[in-house]
């Protein structure tokens, strides 16, 4: 369990204040993803003016506020909170994330939204950010259980990021570049369903 130390409410008063600490850094880092989230909008806003000769990959709004360079700090691998089942990557349930913030940082205004999806049985309705069309198989399994390939290859360095944008590109081209550069096949059914 993650925090077990600290789940009995008992928080030592140097890990109390760290927390807090961390708890104003992330306010102010967020503040700064949202402004910068502010310029990359008006600047794919004049990219599609034809203002700007490059596409500026923009943050998708979540409902909640979520620093993975804050998490990482204390949650190691990826796969601690994002399970793979039927191929797919999930997001972690709720009650995994109230298992610390049950009582860290439980009156920030974020961890009382996330409080209240868990009181309800709902789960966070986060947008997702790598989005393949229907018509392409993808499995997280086969990539990075069998392959072995590491999350980094794809998502870019999450753990390094407080706000999720889409850094690498997931198109046919790219996916077919990195299948020849691992001798992995590209025929057409590896990736397409040839029945849709």
């Amino acid at each position: 369990m993650w925090c077990s130390p600290f789940l009995d409410g008992n928080i030592p008063h140097e890990v109390s204040r760290v927390i807090s600490d961390m708890q104003v850094e992330l306010a102010r880092k967020i503040a700064a993803a949202f402004a910068l989230a502010a310029m990359l909008v008006a600047l794919e806003t004049r990219a599609q003016d034809g203002q700007v000769s490059k596409s500026v990959a923009v943050p998708k709004p979540q409902p909640i506020a979520f620093s993975h360079k804050l998490h990482t700090q204390f949650i190691q691998k990826c796969g601690d909170c994002h399970a793979i089942s039927e191929g797919d990557m999930t997001y972690p349930p709720e009650s995994k994330c109230m298992q610390c913030h049950e009582t860290i940082a439980a009156e920030s205004p974020e961890i009382k939204k996330l409080t209240a999806l868990y009181k309800e049985h709902k789960p966070v309705p986060w947008v997702q950010v790598y989005v393949l069309p229907d018509f392409v198989f993808f499995s997280h399994d086969v990539h990075h259980t069998k392959a072995k390939i590491d999350c980094e290859t794809c998502h870019g360095a999450v753990r390094d990021r407080d706000v999720i944008i889409k850094e690498k590109p997931i198109s046919m081209s790219a996916c077919v570049d990195c299948h020849q550069m691992k001798k992995a096949p590209v025929k057409c059914d590896t990736c397409h369903n040839p029945n849709p």
